[in-house]
């Protein structure tokens, strides 16, 4: 029978939550923070997908033959783990600026307040790309 494994990537966005993973639209389970699962299923086609709350990943269509193990990388979206590091770090060195040293680093809170809209775009408009799910090749295994 075919197994489908599922690889989640250890991060530190949505690091105490579990992930729902989700074959042909019928959740099979829920995958924790650097967790690796197995599922077996069907030989033929299928359509993957992983959800956290309203957001979730694109649907990875996969088609598997008899015995065959085919394995996905789960990840939150890029660089989503250094957005708030920076979004702080900019707001930081603006508020030292400003009642440390009573500078007017405006150009700070520009950069705050872009660095706020990146992560901000894959919880609203981008919510179906919040997640990537992608394929491991043999190599990389």
């Amino acid at each position: 029978m075919p197994k489908l494994t599922i690889n989640r990537k250890s991060e530190t966005n949505n690091k105490a939550r579990k992930i729902g993973v989700y074959i042909d639209g019928i959740r099979v389970g829920s995958i924790a923070n650097g967790e690796s699962q197995s599922y077996e299923v069907l030989a033929g086609r299928h359509e993957v997908s992983a959800k956290i709350d309203w957001c979730g990943s694109q649907i990875k269509s996969i088609d598997l033959k008899d015995s065959q193990t085919q394995t996905l990388a789960l990840a939150g979206f890029k660089y989503g783990s250094v957005a708030g590091i920076v979004m702080l770090l900019f707001f930081g060195s603006y508020l030292i600026g400003k009642y440390v040293f009573d500078l007017k680093l405006y150009f700070l809170i520009v950069g705050t307040v872009l660095t706020f809209c990146y992560p901000l775009y894959f919880i609203t408009f981008g919510r179906n790309h919040y997640l990537k799910l992608s394929e491991v090749t043999a190599a990389e295994i």
